[in-house]
């Protein structure tokens, strides 16, 4: 749901940052799919600044934060 929405505000021209995904690869697949207003980074960075943030609410606020710890490495 977050990619998809992420992608459509990417593409109406909004800066858009993907932070959050199973794989880092899959944050850069979606950045890159999205186009030239998008970018793949840390849960951290996305919030910095945000106008919007959307969430999938799926998993738990701990496996986020355990997820954002391995990609800031």
């Amino acid at each position: 749901m977050g990619g998809k929405l992420g992608t459509l505000f990417a593409r109406a021209g909004h800066e858009v940052v993907f932070s959050y995904a199973r794989s880092r690869e899959k944050l850069n697949r979606l950045a890159r799919d999205a186009g030239r207003n998008a970018r793949a980074g840390t849960p951290r960075e996305a919030a910095q600044g945000a106008d919007l943030k959307a969430r999938n609410w799926h998993t738990g606020l701990s496996d986020l934060e355990n997820r954002s710890q391995n990609y800031e490495q």
